[in-house]
């Protein structure tokens, strides 16, 4: 622990106690509070980005993100060896019962303080999801071709099984998706504006801490600045791949969100198409296929989590034409107000 004790000499702290959580996380006690010490996944190339954010957040004054330390020298790292280490505040927390709503509150607060709209090249995005939409065409057949494989065999095995039990819902979600990749690519050649956030790039409840008095995000290792549906989609999937998720308090949190930043119909095409992605799903089938002898639990396990997370998606979809019906609504409500004036 001795290079944990010189770490903190440059932040003038003298330690009466140190204790390694994780490989990357240290508690401090130090001067008469406490501290955590994380060795980071930055690099020499990333780190200034690091930097940027929270340049962001502090001239933006968003208080949900975690506080870092400055050193001595006035940085927001150290380098020690060839990894990288920042301080923050060392915050004892339990998760709270109704936690979804304040986590999509901030995370939409976050979104639209940083928010940038820029015109973009409809022809490159339209190919990139025509191509998508052709890639989930060839899938959907594949999945057939499986089905048809597994029920060729005189005794199924539970993996096997359990695939073409799951079939009629997948069938329906490629429909689907095939459906709302042809919507989004008629949106996209109706917009030529696009917005793009500060998005965390690994959001999960592991890197939210909820106090009595806040809510932080921590861990702004990945951050970019992309399209708000990357964290939406990342929480979703992470919250869904465990049993024991209020589905409804979930689903119900979005309206928090849309209240700090409101989200256009093309984004929210966006969103419900990648939460239906079937990538993941085909992998797992796929990978079985190429080894018999892989165990049945862990594929049954790991398909199992899998599948949570898409008929999630299917369930937001009905939230997702809420959002749709008012949008039309306003648009006639715009036309019907434009008609009276001429």
């Amino acid at each position: 622990m001795n290079f944990v004790v010189d770490l903190l000499s440059y932040y003038q702290l003298y330690p009466t106690k140190i204790k390694q959580i994780t490989k990357s996380l240290y508690k401090i006690e130090a001067n008469g509070s406490t501290f955590a010490l994380k060795k980071s996944s930055l690099t020499k190339e990333t780190v200034p980005f690091f930097e940027q954010i929270y340049h962001i957040a502090f001239s933006k004054e968003l208080v949900n993100f975690i506080p870092v330390y400055l050193t001595i020298h006035r940085k927001l790292y150290l380098e020690y060896g060839e990894a990288i280490y920042y301080l923050t505040p060392w915050f004892e927390t339990k998760q709270q019962k109704n936690r979804y709503g304040p986590i999509f509150q901030v995370l939409g607060k976050i979104h639209y303080e940083t928010k940038q709209v820029s015109t973009i090249s409809n022809k490159e995005l339209i190919i990139s999801f025509q191509s998508y939409q052709t890639a989930c065409q060839k899938q959907y057949k594949k999945l057939e071709s499986f089905i048809a494989i597994f029920e060729e065999k005189r005794y199924m095995a539970p993996f096997e099984l359990q695939v073409c039990t799951q079939f009629h819902h997948m069938e329906q979600l490629f429909k689907k998706i095939d459906q709302y990749l042809e919507r989004l690519i008629e949106a996209i050649e109706k917009e030529h504006k696009w917005s793009y956030s500060l998005c965390h790039g690994d959001f999960h409840d592991n890197h939210v801490l909820q106090t009595p008095e806040s809510l932080y995000v921590i861990n702004w290792e990945q951050a970019s600045f992309s399209h708000p549906m990357i964290d939406i989609v990342s929480y979703y999937k992470q919250a869904c791949s465990h049993y024991s998720i209020d589905e409804e308090a979930l689903l119900g949190a979005f309206h928090l969100y849309m209240e700090k930043n409101e989200l256009q119909l093309n984004e929210l095409y966006y969103i419900l198409i990648y939460l239906l992605d079937p990538k993941d799903y085909m992998q797992v089938v796929e990978s079985y296929l190429l080894d018999y002898n892989t165990n049945q639990l862990e594929l049954i396990m790991g398909i199992e989590r899998i599948f949570r997370v898409l008929l999630f998606g299917l369930k937001w979809e009905q939230l997702f034409h809420e959002y749709r019906n008012q949008d039309e609504e306003i648009d006639e409500t715009t036309k019907s107000t434009s008609d009276e004036k001429q």
